[in-house]
């Protein structure tokens, strides 16, 4: 507000030239970003699924399964090693398409 009362103070364009820098500084850093994210690859992924016997604290019967790259071995007594599985490609969606020749028949303009 006070920036439109005093026009000759130079105020606004300094409150644009801010907001256009910022605008600039912010596209900058969405592509530097974008960027940064597509070069990153891992090379060495771990999961481990632990399976809980009892809710409440661990027990005796928990399972851990880990799954990784290249397991050195199938079980070391307290986890079990598998294969971590090919990365999958997400299945399209298929829409399912609408009757409305049917929807129609009935209707009179």
């Amino acid at each position: 507000m006070a920036v439109l009362l005093f026009p000759r103070s130079g105020a606004l364009r300094i409150h644009f030239g801010s907001v256009v820098l910022s605008l600039i500084l912010l596209v900058a850093g969405f592509v530097v970003y974008g960027k940064v994210l597509r070069a990153v690859h891992a090379d060495n992924v771990r999961i481990t699924l632990y399976l809980f016997k009892a809710r409440s604290a661990p027990a005796a019967g928990d399972i851990a399964n880990v799954f990784i790259n290249s397991p050195h071995q199938d079980n070391d007594g307290e986890y079990f090693y598998g294969v971590l599985p090919a990365p999958s490609r997400p299945a399209k969606l298929t829409l399912p398409r609408l009757r409305t020749e049917s929807r129609l028949q009935g209707y009179k303009a």
